[in-house]
């Protein structure tokens, strides 16, 4: 289900305002750990795809599309942390957790 909740995170665009892992637009906030938050989780994110805000146009997203970007964000969640402060560039360009934390 999170394979197919990614399809529907690229049919909307999500990517254009918002990040995974620090990667992605920056309008918005990074979802990378939204589920896990305190005080977001899945309702916000329903409730922000469905009614919108200041700066984020509603969806309408239909409950099936929502149920499986819930369960795609539920994993991208439980895969890892997203805070760029925890990360280095290395010599190679590629990323590394800091080992100081």
């Amino acid at each position: 289900m999170a394979s197919e909740g990614r399809l529907v995170w690229q049919s909307y665009n999500c990517q254009a305002c918002h990040q995974l892992y620090s990667l992605g637009g920056y309008l918005g906030p990074d979802l990378t750990n939204v589920i896990s938050t305190p005080n977001k989780g899945a309702n916000l994110v329903r409730a922000m795809i469905k009614s919108g805000t200041k700066q984020m146009p509603a969806f309408s997203l239909s409950d099936h599309e929502m149920s499986l970007l819930i369960e795609f964000l539920k994993s991208t969640d439980a895969s890892g942390i997203a805070d760029i402060r925890h990360f280095r560039l290395n010599k190679y360009g590629l990323i590394e957790a800091n080992e100081k934390r």
